[in-house]
């Protein structure tokens, strides 16, 4: 065997990725999923996760509540923007993540939300539905075009839902 070989199993012994070494490097960079419970869902996280655009249409698009993988909901976006937002949607608990082989499959966490935070997600679906820029980027998303898309900030978000009364102390 020439040098090659033998550099390739030393490699392998430095990182762990050779035969024998335990988990695989695949194994080792499968991150743990971390999901808040229902009681720990904090209202100033919720509302961060729904600040941003492309959150917010993550959100819109889970809404109809079919799993979908991460490469369908956001194929206009590049992987580690993405990686990004699901990260946030997740650890603030608006969405459940779980693996399915090497994909990521998500749902919304409406009945969470909802005994959390009553009428939120919905005044949120609304507001979202009702803003031209978010029907915009849905068509672009479905053309398959790259493109931002506005959204309603934490303020407009806030505000719509004291005005509905789901903010309650």
């Amino acid at each position: 065997m020439g040098m090659g070989g033998e550099r390739a199993r030393a490699v392998g012994k430095e990182t762990g990725a050779g035969p024998g070494a335990g988990p695989s490097a695949y194994a080792r960079c499968m991150a743990v999923l971390s999901h808040p419970d229902r009681a720990e869902l904090r209202i100033a996280d919720v509302l961060e996760a729904f600040a941003h655009p492309i959150r917010l249409r993550i959100v819109h698009r889970l809404a109809h509540g079919a799993e979908r993988s991460c490469g369908e909901l956001l194929p206009e976006v590049s992987k580690s923007t993405a990686s990004h937002h699901w990260r946030v949607l997740r650890e603030s608990g608006v969405l459940h993540q779980r693996r399915e082989g090497r994909r990521l499959v998500m749902h919304l966490r409406r009945e969470d939300l909802e005994a959390r935070f009553p009428g939120l997600l919905d005044v949120v679906l609304a507001a979202a539905g009702d803003d031209p820029e978010v029907a915009a980027g849905e068509v672009m998303a479905t053309a398959g075009a790259v493109g931002a898309v506005g959204a309603v900030g934490v303020a407009g978000v806030a505000g719509a839902a004291g005005a509905a009364g789901v903010l309650r102390g």
